[in-house]
């Protein structure tokens, strides 16, 4: 057989190839594929048919590219008219997530008992409000996103999201850094092992770590090793004023938002570092850091600051300050924000700092996100005595039924208010202000099932006495029960004695000395240095010891804790702090009289005992009388 009798075969068999290549895909099962991108090679392309058919390429590896069959035209799908060519993008905005720890005890893990911290800042949210400027008229574009509770999940969370900027303010401990728990107070401690973790999981996009906490450079350096290419943070032992750390945030942050890179931010923002006491690392001639995270010449007036959603209405503001007291905020917080308790009470004798512990516990939830809605009703004078019941010959059912009734009175109104606040128009009729309160036209039960039916509502009822707690703990079981998102806090002499609640009770007792030596340094009219306590208190000698530090592995410095602890324990031991007798209410009214020396222990002492008598008197009286006025008017 002749050779070109054997091609035959062969050509039929390439035709029939070529043929079933150029059949259009009428019949296929799968989903039209999106035409593959343009091979960078060019003639490649040319050569192989250029037009996604691939007969060509059978002819040259058969060795036939001179075969007789023409190829076939290329099929052409109806497209829509071709779109004009999209501007050029803008660069990506700077992306920049704030985190501020600001626990407010550390659980000792010898005996259990929590122990307070002093505050990050001494204004809470200065620094966020001063990012919120600094980065609000940067000419280029930023994005803020502040996280309302800094706890570890927080930070991966930012993270995760490819931040460019980690900003976290709060307390370095030895090698490590602090965060809060989440639903609680308490300190929780996150180690160079940990931020290592969570670094190689998702931080490999952040580029930039700004660490404003005391001795938090092994925590820098870990972060550096793990790959971060620049971190700013504060050399081992050395110690930050607020005003420091505010000034070199806001010149750091407006130079990088200006071009500059992330060595010229950090230099001109030194220039406010009197002690040195910020850090770029990794250090060493190697690294230039200069990096440039923003182009300023792309000015965009549209910044994006995303800042934690406040709480839309919430009751009185708690005092700024809270010496001694934040254990018992901390435990508040926990039943509340991590037990889901519905019911607490905080008991204690009058003066003692019920009401500011109810309120502070309120308002540190509200900040982190758990409460939607916080209203307070006072019930001090909501209250009968013995003689007030002889004149209106009141038998105690129909006595309890009365209070009960004055006290629907002003949830009503409370209620209707903070209803009124949250949906911004005008109060509806059937949620109008009760003047009449010895006929309630509407019930608070529909009120608080409206106010809680999709958020999280906490009522603070201040004032229970043995007189209103029957007609307290009704009205409490009928709110709790038509409204499952709602939660009370009452304060008092008394508890409810609700068990069917699932009531817990928190018992404050007098304040301590030194603790109220730290209160009267707030509310002197001028200002006590540490000298002058030491010199007009009992200046014995008194060795901190273990208040100065924390257990095992983790001990903070001494500066930690904040305040002069020895100067408080000897103003603690004047004779006026001891006969203040731990009564906060007595105090406020004995402060005025610290504009006399410290030295004059006889007449400050004298002004102290004045103080608790006319505190006792105000409140026992006055509530009477108020009561005595109100019940005769009506």
């Amino acid at each position: 057989m002749s050779a070109q009798h054997q091609r035959q075969p062969r050509r039929k068999s390439l035709e029939a190839l070529r043929r079933i290549l150029r059949r259009p895909h009428r019949f296929s099962r799968n989903k039209v594929l999106p035409a593959a991108a343009p091979s960078p090679k060019g003639e490649e392309s040319k050569e192989l048919g250029g037009t996604g058919d691939i007969s060509g390429a059978v002819n040259i590896l058969l060795g036939d590219s001179g075969a007789a069959v023409a190829p076939a035209p290329a099929t052409v799908t109806p497209t829509a008219a071709a779109a004009p060519s999209a501007p050029l993008t803008p660069s990506a905005p700077l992306r920049v997530g704030y985190l501020c720890a600001e626990p407010l005890v550390w659980r000792s893990s010898s005996d259990g008992s929590l122990k307070a911290l002093p505050p990050v800042q001494r204004h809470q949210g200065g620094e966020l409000a001063l990012l919120k400027t600094v980065l609000g008229r940067a000419p280029a574009r930023v994005r803020l996103r502040a996280e309302p509770c800094a706890t570890v999940a927080a930070l991966r969370s930012l993270l995760t999201a490819g931040c460019d900027v980690v900003h976290y303010t709060g307390h370095g401990v030895r090698g490590a850094l602090t965060f809060e728990l989440e639903g609680r107070a308490e300190l929780d401690v996150c180690t160079e092992e940990t931020l290592g973790r969570l670094v190689a999981a998702g931080g490999h996009r952040t580029k930039v770590v700004f660490l404003a906490a005391c001795d938090s450079e092994r925590p820098g350096k870990a972060l550096a090793r793990m790959g971060i290419p620049h971190v700013v943070c504060v050399r081992a032992g050395a110690r930050l004023s607020d005003r420091t750390a505010r000034s070199f945030a806001e010149q750091f942050y407006d130079a990088l938002c200006r071009g500059e890179t992330v060595k010229q931010a950090f230099d001109i923002a030194t220039a406010v570092d009197e002690k040195g006491a910020y850090l770029l690392l990794p250090a060493g001639a190697c690294y230039k850091h200069d990096t440039v995270l923003c182009d300023a010449t792309e000015e965009s007036q549209t910044n994006t600051i995303t800042t934690p959603r406040l709480c839309p209405v919430r009751g009185p503001a708690p005092p700024e300050r809270l010496a001694g007291r934040n254990d018992a905020v901390a435990e508040v917080v926990r039943l509340i924000g991590f037990e889901r308790r519905r019911c607490v009470t905080v008991r204690g004798a009058r003066g003692v700092g019920k009401t500011a512990v109810a309120r502070a516990a309120a308002a540190f939830l509200a900040d982190r996100g758990n409460l939607d809605v916080v209203c307070e009703v006072a019930l001090g004078d909501v209250q009968t005595n013995a003689s007030y019941e002889d004149y209106f010959g009141l038998s105690p059912a129909r006595r309890d039924d009365a209070v009960q009734r004055r006290i629907e009175g002003r949830l009503v109104t409370v209620l209707a208010d903070a209803l009124e606040a949250l949906s911004g128009s005008p109060r509806p009729v059937t949620a109008r202000r009760v003047q009449d309160r010895t006929a309630i036209t509407e019930s608070p039960d529909a009120l608080a099932k409206a106010l809680a039916s999709e958020r999280r509502c906490l009522l603070v009822a201040d004032g229970v006495t043995a007189e209103n707690r029957v007609a307290v703990r009704r009205i409490a079981t009928r709110l709790l029960a038509a409204a499952p998102a709602l939660s009370v806090v009452t304060t008092g002499r008394v508890e409810l004695s609700a068990g069917d609640l699932g009531e817990r009770v928190v018992d404050l007792g007098p304040l301590g000395a030194a603790s109220m030596a730290e209160l009267l340094t707030e509310l002197a009219p001028r200002r006590l240095s540490s000298a002058e306590m030491l010199d007009g208190g009992d200046a014995s000698p008194y060795s901190p010891g273990a208040a100065l530090s924390f257990d095992r592995p983790f001990s903070p410095p001494a500066a930690l804790l904040g305040g002069d602890v020895r100067a408080f324990k000897a103003f603690g031991r004047h004779p006026a702090v001891q006969a203040l007798r731990g009564n906060c209410a007595a105090a406020v009214k004995f402060a005025p009289e610290l504009k006399r020396p410290l030295r004059h222990h006889q007449a400050l002492a004298a002004a102290a005992r004045a103080a608790v008598v006319e505190a006792d008197n105000e409140a026992s009286v006055g509530s009477s009388w108020d009561w005595a006025c109100r019940a005769m008017s009506a």
